[in-house]
C-alpha cells in the first residue's frame, strides 16, 4: 500500500500580514490577479493568509508540502478513534498496543522534525513500520471474518481470497479517513458551501433558455449529487485515483454521481471563495455536454443489454443471436445525436471547427482501431487464453484457475485496482470477456449445429477445431464490441474522448463547466458587500491557479505551445484564471482586462 495512504507529520504554522488593499479604482483585473499571486508564492512561498482565506500551498522546514503534514497531524490526532474503531473490531489487544507505541514514536521523530538527511530517514522508517502495521492489523481483521484462510499459504490464495483481504483492509484505510476529516470543522465548512452551491446553481440554470424537459433534467442531476470525504476505495467513490491524502485537487465522479475534495483541499485550502468556485465548477461537471451524452445513452436498449452482460446475466443462445441482430447490430450509417446545446459549444470551444466531419466512413474507421487495440492488448497478455484454461501454475504447482470461466474474476483485473468491482456506469468500461464468454457458449460447428465448445477442448479430439471456434469467438468479440461502441458515439459524438486523437472530438466540457460557474459567481458576487470583498473573493477564489514559482512559470510561452499537442481538457493555470474575468464580473470587479486576455475569456460570456 502507498505510504501516501497514511500518516503524519507535525507542522509550524506561520501567519503572514494581510496583503495592502488593492485601489478601488478601476485598474486591470490581470494586475489584481497577478497581486494576489505574487503575495502567495513570491512573498509568502504558498503559505499565506489574508482576511478572508488562509492558504497553506507551500512546504515546512523539512521540505514536504504543508498538506501532507496537515494530514499526517489529522491522524496522529485522530488515532484514540482508531484504536476504539479496532476494539469494536475484537482487534487483538497486542496488536491496538503496538499501534499506539508506534505512533508515540512516531511523534516523538515529528517534533523533530529538520531538513536533514538523517531525519528525512528516521521518519520514512517509521512511516514504513506503522504502514507494515496496519497491513498486519487488517491481515488479522480479514482472519477474524474468515478463520479458514489463517491456514492457507499465501501461494494458495485465490482471486477470491484476496479480495477478502483487500476489504478489510480498505475498510481500515475508510475509517481512518472518516476519522481524520468527518469532524473537522473545514469539513463542516465544506458541507455548508456544497448546499448554497447548488441552491445558486439551481438558480442560474432556471434562468437559462433551454426547454423545460432540459431543465428539468439539469436541475435533478444538480439536486441530487452526494458530497462525499475523499474515499480512495471503488466502492465508494474513486473514479480518478486516490486523493484522500495530500492532494490539492476535487472531482466529480460520473460513476456514483459524488462529488469530492481531496484531502490537501480540505485540509489546507481554507477558503470560501476557493471552495465556492470549485464546488460551482465540478457541480457544472454533472450537466455537461459529455456526461449528458452518456447518460442518454444508458437509456438505450443496446445499453440495457450491456448492463445485463456486466451484472452477469447468461443469455440462451436464441436470446443470444436475437440480441446480435438488434440491439449489437452494424450501424450502416453513424448518425450523431443533436442535442439544445451543440450552438453552445461551438461558442465555448471555437476549435470544434477545425475538427473533422463526423462521417460514418471516418467515424468507424476510428472506432476499428480502438477496438483492435482493445483486442490486441488482451489478446497480447494472452487474456482469453487464461479465461478458457481450467489450470494454471503458482510457485511451479498446478493450482485450479480462478479465472476460468469467470467474468466476475475478469471483471477484477479490469477495475482500477484489481480489487473490486465498480459501478457499470464508467465510460471506458467494455463487456469484453461477457461477450467472448457468450460467444463461447453459443458456438457453432462447421454445419451451423450447436456444440459445447469446453467439452470439446476438454476431450482434446479435435484441437484444431478447437481453435477455430476460439479465433471466430475472439473476431466475433471484437466485431460487437464495435457495433456497440459505434452506438455509444452517435451520442457522445464530438464529445468523445475516444475520438479526440483522430481529430473527431474535442471536449467542451471544462468550458461548459466554469461557462455555467461563472455565471453563478456572478449571482454571488452581487450578494458581496464592498468592491474590496468582491476583488478578495475572485483572486482568492484564483488561488489553486496560482503557479508555483519555477520552471513552468519560467517557461510560460513554452507551456503555452506544448498545450497544443496535449489532449488535456484544462487550459494551464494562467488561462483558468483569467477566464473568470468574463464582462459581468469585471464590472463588478470595476477593473478591465487587455485585448488579448479577453479573446482569452469570451467563452465566459456565450448565452444559452
Amino acid at each position: 500500500m502507498a505510504m501516501k495512504y497514511v500518516l503524519v507529520l507535525l507542522f509550524s504554522f506561520h501567519t503572514f500580514e494581510i496583503s495592502p488593499a488593492f485601489s478601488e479604482e478601476k485598474v486591470s483585473c490581470e494586475k489584481l490577479s497577478d497581486a494576489f499571486c505574487d503575495e502567495l508564492w513570491l512573498k509568502n512561498k504558498g503559505n499565506y493568509t489574508t482576511q478572508h482565506s488562509t492558504f497553506l500551498f507551500g512546504h515546512t522546514k523539512s521540505g514536504d508540502s504543508q498538506m501532507w503534514m496537515l494530514s499526517n497531524q489529522a491522524f496522529v490526532d485522530a488515532v484514540e478513534k482508531l484504536t476504539d474503531y479496532l476494539k469494536q473490531k475484537n482487534t487483538p489487544k497486542k496488536l491496538i498496543r503496538e499501534l499506539k507505541n508506534e505512533v508515540k514514536k512516531f511523534s516523538r521523530v515529528l517534533q523533530q522534525q529538520n531538513d536533514s538527511y538523517e531525519w528525512d530517514k528516521k521518519f520514512s522508517i517509521q512511516v514504513k513500520s506503522i504502514i507494515t502495521l496496519l497491513d498486519s492489523i487488517a491481515r488479522e481483521l480479514t482472519y477474524i471474518r474468515k478463520p479458514e484462510l489463517r491456514k492457507k499459504s499465501k501461494l494458495d490464495y485465490t482471486v477470491w481470497d484476496k479480495i477478502e483481504f483487500s476489504k478489510d483492509l480498505q475498510d481500515l484505510y475508510n475509517q481512518n479517513l472518516r476519522n481524520k476529516l468527518e469532524d473537522h470543522a473545514n469539513w463542516k465548512r465544506i458541507q455548508e458551501l456544497f448546499q448554497e452551491a447548488q441552491k445558486d446553481l439551481v438558480a442560474s440554470i432556471t434562468a437559462l433558455h433551454v426547454s423545460d424537459a432540459e431543465k428539468t433534467w439539469w436541475i435533478h442531476r444538480i439536486q441530487t449529487i452526494k458530497l462525499l470525504l475523499p474515499y480512495s476505495d471503488p466502492r465508494i467513490l474513486a473514479d480518478w485515483g486516490d486523493c484522500s491524502q495530500d492532494a490539492n485537487n476535487a472531482f466529480y465522479s460520473p460513476s456514483f454521481h459524488a462529488f469530492t475534495f481531496c484531502g490537501g483541499s480540505i485540509l489546507g485550502d481554507i477558503s470560501d471563495a476557493s471552495h465556492y468556485r470549485t464546488l460551482v465548477h465540478e457541480l457544472s461537471h454533472s450537466i455537461d455536454p459529455s456526461i449528458r451524452a452518456i447518460e442518454a445513452y444508458y437509456t438505450t436498449p443496446t445499453y440495457q443489454r450491456v448492463k445485463e452482460l456486466y451484472e452477469g446475466k447468461v443469455f440462451a443462445c436464441s436470446a443470444w443471436e436475437k440480441i446480435k441482430a438488434e440491439e449489437f447490430a452494424v450501424l450502416p450509417e453513424i448518425q450523431k445525436k443533436a442535442w439544445e446545446v451543440d450552438p453552445l459549444k461551438m461558442c465555448l470551444l471555437p476549435e470544434k471547427q477545425d475538427l473533422l466531419p463526423f462521417e460514418t466512413k471516418t467515424v468507424k474507421e476510428s472506432v476499428t482501431n480502438l477496438v483492435h487495440y482493445w483486442t490486441n492488448y488482451n489478446a497480447t497478455n494472452n487474456e482469453f487464453t487464461r479465461f478458457v484454461s481450467p489450470y494454471t501454475y503458482v510457485n511451479h504447482k498446478r493450482v485450479k484457475n480462478p479465472y476460468y470461466r469467470s467474468r466476475r474474476a475478469m471483471r477484477f483485473e479490469r477495475t482500477d485496482n484489481g480489487t473490486f468491482e465498480t459501478p457499470i456506469a464508467r465510460r471506458s468500461y467494455t463487456p469484453f470477456f461477457e461477450i467472448f464468454d457468450q460467444e463461447l457458449l453459443c458456438a457453432q460447428d462447421e454445419k451451423g449445429q450447436p456444440i459445447d465448445f469446453y467439452a470439446l477442448k476438454a476431450s482434446k479430439q479435435n484441437p484444431k477445431q478447437v481453435q477455430d471456434i476460439f479465433q471466430q469467438a475472439i473476431a466475433s468479440t471484437r466485431d460487437i464490441t464495435q457495433n456497440i461502441f459505434e452506438r455509444l458515439v452517435e451520442f457522445t459524438g464530438d464529445e468523445d474522448e475516444y475520438l479526440i486523437e483522430y481529430r473527431l472530438a474535442k471536449s467542451s466540457g471544462e468550458n461548459f463547466a466554469d461557462w455555467l460557474a461563472f455565471q453563478t459567481i456572478e449571482k454571488k458576487l452581487q450578494r458581496i458587500d464592498g468592491l474590496q470583498n468582491k476583488r478578495d473573493f475572485i483572486v482568492e477564489s484564483n488561488a489553486i491557479y496560482c503557479t508555483e514559482p519555477g520552471p513552468l512559470l519560467e517557461e510560460a510561452s513554452m507551456t503555452q505551445v506544448e498545450k497544443k499537442f496535449s489532449y488535456q481538457a484544462h487550459a494551464d493555470d494562467s488561462a483558468r484564471r483569467m477566464s473568470i474575468f468574463t464582462k459581468g464580473i469585471r464590472s463588478l470587479l470595476q477593473c478591465e482586462v487587455s485585448e488579448e486576455v479577453a479573446k482569452k475569456v469570451s467563452f465566459g460570456d456565450c448565452r444559452l
